[in-house]
């Protein structure tokens, strides 16, 4: 019979092996787990000795590594222990067949003919074997505690969060806890007894080496973790040498994926934050800017005649300025004050202004596909139609030589939380599919990031400001792409049920004369235009630098009998007391004030929610006279 002795101890060793020769058996011997791993790759034993504590790889282990090998799952294991007396020893739990005690050569001589006898005659029966030789040997009380102790610390091994290896000087892999094996994504029978270097590629494999063969330049490196990649995945690894240097070392490993995707997050906010800042700024100055060109460019179409050559000139400058206006949006979203200022519209109202071709070559069409009973949203319409034409574009671009861009429209049930932004409840899904180029694998991850664009045109930011818009809107976008297979964006927008229109209607417009208006900007060119624009219309005005100014100019006008019947608020005003303060001491001094708060830019949550504040319309900055007529109309009569 072929047999493999395994034990650490060379006395053991030798008595075993002229025993069992003098028997007639084929014998080998190895003085540890691995060195048994070894000779197992070449060998088939019927009948394996092996000794329950020793170093490289212990006996337990090395059972289970043997019961998990198809070819020897047959073989019979005895179990050699000198700690059977104080320890109670469940060998079948591991995969042995038999376990004898060590004690003095003669009685464990009977013990090991006796087992040989066993294996001779078939599989032991379940539940009938027992651990031989116990019967003279007495507990020891020091080694109970050790044991203890063992299995104390096997059990926060098994526990940790970070995976543990120990390996041999050349590297070897004898001990591996449950977090190492999921984080190298190897069961136990085929990472013990393999090569730690050998788990990293070509590149990281020479660091890895040089590591543990104490190479590395960084001769702090030892104890310190260092990143590696692995399969693919960024792992951390901290190499610890034992006391003993011929023992090899400890190795800590944690994966590192989440933390890298935590980390990738946080540096595109803190890119978001610096573009919004910028943006912001610019928002703010570009509004008040263009508040003044649309004021002067409405008074000056009243004044001249329709159809007339200036009114034809004055048309181009007004479509010019709306482009500028819709720049100045879309610097917005990036902001800290790009709230979405919500509606409830329908869907097919959103997709109205969606590109059908692109600049007028008909090689590039757009088809909608929506479904009958669409749901309505409440989102800021010109964001959404901003985000869905940046997919339409970048749809076009991707078909170099002409295409069908494909939008549909569908309504959507999220039942569980994902990382899309989204959060349980029902949504419209927008999808923009074509058929272009793709995008290549290594490029998804990085779509989304405002300093990352393939294009040499400066369009980068196109998609960066479709995930915040997205994001904005507690809704989400995903994205689906092979290589020249086309790629599908999916927008996902907060549904709230059917539009309620109501009898709606423009108001009746009553007579203006009496009116009081009061209009507070610190911006003395918004003061001039916009009170011209408002004495056109009708009314009487009287204007304020700062909210301080505002609420004595009121206070006084109610006490004289004259009262103001509209408030318009700039509500920032760097050097003085904006509309917010401004506000709430008005509703102090009178509840029933009608107010408006007007802004080109806040990092105040007002602009959307204005009414929670007490304000009963808004102005958003830049605005026409027509804005300024309708705002004043509709809250006066309130």
């Amino acid at each position: 019979m072929s047999i493999l002795v395994v034990d650490n101890h060379p006395v053991m060793l030798k008595f075993m092996t002229d025993l069992l020769r003098k028997e007639g058996h084929h014998v080998m011997t190895a003085r540890d787990g691995l060195a048994a791993l070894d000779i197992l790759k070449g060998f088939t034993p019927g009948v394996l000795f092996v000794d329950l504590i020793m170093p490289h790889v212990n006996g337990e282990r090395l059972c289970r590594i043997i019961r998990k090998n198809p070819r020897l799952k047959d073989a019979f294991v005895v179990i050699l222990s000198a700690i059977a007396a104080d320890e109670e020893i469940d060998f079948l739990r591991f995969g042995a067949n038999a376990c004898i005690a060590k004690a003095p050569f003669d009685q464990m001589r009977q013990h090991v003919l006796a087992v040989l006898k066993q294996a001779g005659a078939g599989p032991t029966p379940s539940g009938g074997s027992r651990t031989l030789g116990t019967e003279t040997m007495q507990p020891r009380q020091i080694t109970r505690e050790l044991l203890t102790v063992k299995r104390h610390f096997e059990i926060v091994l098994e526990s940790m969060k970070e995976g543990v290896l120990e390996i041999t000087p050349d590297a070897r892999i004898v001990y591996a806890n449950r977090m190492a094996l999921s984080i190298i994504g190897r069961p136990e029978e085929l990472l013990v007894a393999s090569s730690l270097v050998d788990l990293f590629g070509d590149t990281e494999r020479t660091r890895m080496e040089k590591l543990v063969h104490g190479e590395e330049e960084d001769r702090d490196a030892f104890g310190k973790p260092l990143e590696f990649v692995m399969d693919g995945k960024p792992v951390s690894v901290k190499l610890i040498p034992l006391e003993n240097s011929a023992r090899g070392s400890i190795v800590i490993l944690e994966d590192l994926t989440e933390r890298k995707r935590m980390e990738a997050q946080l540096i595109r906010a803190e890119k978001m934050e610096a573009i919004g800042t910028l943006a912001g700024g610019i928002a703010h100055d570009f509004n008040n800017i263009l508040t003044a060109i649309f004021g002067n460019l409405s008074l000056a179409q009243a004044d001249v005649s329709p159809g007339s050559p200036v009114a034809e000139r004055l048309e181009e400058v007004e479509r010019a300025s709306w482009k500028a206006k819709d720049l100045s949006r879309q610097l917005l979203p990036f902001s800290r004050g790009g709230t979405p200022i919500k509606k409830r519209v329908s869907v097919p109202s959103l997709l109205q202004h969606v590109p059908l071709d692109w600049d007028g070559d008909r090689k590039w069409q757009t088809r909608l596909f929506l479904s009958d009973d669409l749901w309505d949203v409440e989102v800021d319409p010109f964001q959404i139609q901003q985000a869905i034409t940046h997919l339409v574009t970048n749809a076009f671009e991707a078909m170099p030589e002409g295409g069908t861009v494909r939008i549909n429209a569908a309504n959507f049930f999220a039942r569980t939380e994902n990382g899309a932004h989204m959060r349980k409840g029902t949504y419209v899904k927008i999808s923009v599919a074509d058929d272009g180029v793709g995008i290549p694998d290594a490029n998804l991850a990085r779509v989304f990031d405002p300093y990352f664009t393939t294009k040499k045109t400066g369009k980068g930011l196109g998609l960066a400001m479709v995930y915040t818009i997205m994001e904005r809107h507690q809704g989400g976008v995903t994205l689906e792409s092979r290589p020249n297979r086309g790629t599908v964006f999916h927008l996902y927008l907060p549904a709230v049920g059917e539009l309620n229109n109501g009898d709606g209607g423009k108001p009746e417009i009553q007579s203006r004369q009496g009116i009081r208006v009061l209009l507070m900007d610190d911006e003395e060119l918004i003061r001039g235009i916009a009170a011209q624009m408002i004495q056109h219309l009708g009314y009487s005005v009287e204007l304020a630098r700062e909210g301080g100014e505002a609420l004595t100019l009121y206070e006084k006008a109610s006490e004289e009998g004259r009262p103001f019947h509209v408030v318009i608020l700039d509500l920032t005003v760097p050097a003085g007391m904006g509309g917010k303060e401004a506000m709430e001491k008005l509703l102090h001094m009178d509840p029933e004030a009608r107010v408006i708060v007007s802004s080109g830019y806040s990092n105040d949550p007002i602009m959307s929610d204005y009414a929670s504040w007490g304000f009963k319309g808004l102005l958003e900055k830049p605005y026409q006279m027509s804005d300024l007529e309708k705002e004043l109309e509709r809250v006066r009569q309130q």
